[in-house]
């Protein structure tokens, strides 16, 4: 109650406080130019973001050309630094002289660029920071704003774009030691391949040719056998016809001398030879090729010359004295004789082209022993120059890609918001200074009002005298504004008024 007796009897006052801090502060806002801030947003990481050529070279020796996510602290930083907005501060200062990146030794008011740029990344939803730079400009005049923003802008794309074709002139060149790298590779493993083809002979690959010699180890494995089966046959038929015959032990040396004599053992010997031959040239082409075929027909032709060998010796009793008995023997016994003597001729060429079998099978064998080591090494080769085709054909591809994107001369940066006056808006906000002005205005004249009711010294009321002198009243004189005229220098008033004679006093 007290508080608001005080702004009763200050109010005037009051009122001329307020008006004479309200005015001028309201007009000194009014005159004020209004502020202009203009506001652009730049993609810095595009959802298409094509990461593929450069993440394959990150693969290799573990060079790194490009980061999945944009480091921003350090990306605002660079875009507010002196060698990103000089070239940018010469393309404004063509229209706006004044915008510099210093301060003024001159004494000439100039605007610092650095200073003026507010550059930020844009919050997202949900507190996450979205990929998107937000660049803010603040200035008195709409078109200064609108123009400085364009130039940033396309400054800050045309620095993006050059960054972009300097780090894929880098990867070009780096793709390119690779590729020569790589090419080296190539043509060693290619070398070393060959060699190893020549040093052991091979026509096809490994693995084929081992299945190419299981192949002939099953026919020479068949070809043993039905030789074992033939061969058991003719023994059996040669031991019949020895107990046919019924040789003495005498004349069975004298039938067996017949593979004693020279022309015999040289024509058995060759049959033998013919016969290891034919199972080697078998192993090695088949049993229809030509060499084959011929040496079929020498064996052929050494076995009829066999025969009438053996025929000539049984005819010439004068040179084996010892086979008189032959000619007492019936016609029947000379033929079992002769099937005798076939008969053994015939074991003796199975027996040699046993042993040739064996001898082949026992070098497949080892073949194919050592080409399973060979299939390991020839398939080491192969797999290292397969990966070092691949990798010079993935290179070759990252090259060219790289070059069509150094071509296109594109940004990956994109310019979200049209350059026009949409984006500039006025910050200065007059309506609410204005506000602020007359409030500050009120409380001010409060704040004055109260302080001279503070200080005036007059009494008002009897609580006032109360509080003042601490001490009790003996009573109080009732107001009356008529006796105001009674005292001295009132007397004209009271007069006038009709108050008193003029006689009075």
């Amino acid at each position: 109650a007290e508080l608001f007796r005080a702004i009763r009897r200050k109010g005037l006052l009051i009122i001329a406080t307020t008006l004479a801090v309200a005015i001028p502060s309201s007009v000194w806002i009014l005159s004020q130019p209004p502020l202009y801030e203009g506001k652009v947003e730049i993609l810095v990481e595009p959802p298409y973001k094509n990461r593929t050529s450069l993440s394959f070279l990150q693969q290799i020796h573990g060079i790194n050309f490009s980061s999945e996510s944009l480091n921003y602290e350090g990306q605002l930083g660079v875009l507010k630094s002196q060698l990103t907005l000089a070239p940018i501060v010469e393309s404004i200062r063509s229209k706006y002289p004044e915008i510099s990146l210093s301060v003024s030794k001159n004494g000439k008011k100039t605007e610092n660029l650095a200073d003026a740029l507010d550059v930020k990344q844009r919050a997202g939803a949900k507190d996450k920071e979205a990929p998107i730079i937000e660049v803010t400009y603040k200035n008195k005049s709409r078109e200064k704003v609108l123009f400085v923003l364009e130039k940033i802008a396309s400054g800050y794309i045309q620095y993006n774009k050059q960054q972009q074709v300097r780090q894929l002139t880098q990867a070009i060149k780096f793709v390119e030691g690779e590729i020569k790298r790589v090419r080296e590779e190539v043509y060693q493993w290619e070398s070393e391949l060959e060699k190893f083809q020549k040093s052991r002979g091979l026509i096809l690959e490994p693995t084929r040719q081992a299945d190419a010699l299981k192949e002939q180890l099953t026919f020479l494995r068949q070809q043993r056998e039905a030789v074992k089966l033939e061969l058991g046959g003719l023994r059996k038929l040669f031991r019949l016809l020895q107990n046919q015959l019924q040789f003495t032990p005498q004349q069975v040396t004298v039938v067996t001398r017949l593979n004693e004599q020279p022309n015999y053992l040289k024509l058995v010997s060759q049959i033998k030879d013919t016969e290891t031959q034919i199972a080697l040239e078998t192993l090695r082409f088949g049993p229809q090729n030509p060499t084959v075929r011929a040496l079929t027909d020498k064996r052929n032709q050494l076995v009829s010359l066999l025969q009438m060998e053996t025929g000539k010796i049984l005819k010439n009793p004068s040179e084996n004295p010892s086979l008189d008995f032959i000619a007492s023997m019936p016609q029947q016994n000379l033929e079992k004789i002769q099937q005798f003597l076939d008969t053994y001729n015939q074991i003796q060429v199975l027996q040699a082209k046993d042993r040739g079998l064996e001898e082949a099978l026992v070098t497949l064998n080892k073949n194919i022993d050592s080409l399973s080591t060979e299939n390991k090494q020839y398939n080491r080769i192969v797999r290292e120059l397969q990966i070092a085709n691949e990798s010079l054909t993935r290179l070759l591809s990252v090259r060219e890609n790289l070059q069509i994107q150094v071509a296109q001369e594109l940004s990956p940066w994109q310019l979200l918001t049209p350059i026009n006056e949409n984006i500039i808006k006025d910050v200065s906000k007059k309506n609410l200074k204005l506000a602020a002005a007359v409030v500050a205005s009120v409380f001010l004249s409060l704040f004055v009002g109260l302080l001279a009711d503070a200080l005036d010294t007059k009494f008002r009321s009897l609580e006032e005298i109360k509080n003042t002198i601490r001490l009790p009243l003996l009573g109080t004189c009732p107001y009356n504004k008529n006796l105001a005229v009674l005292f001295p220098g009132n007397h004209k008033k009271a007069r006038k008024k009709g108050l008193i004679s003029p006689q009075t006093l």
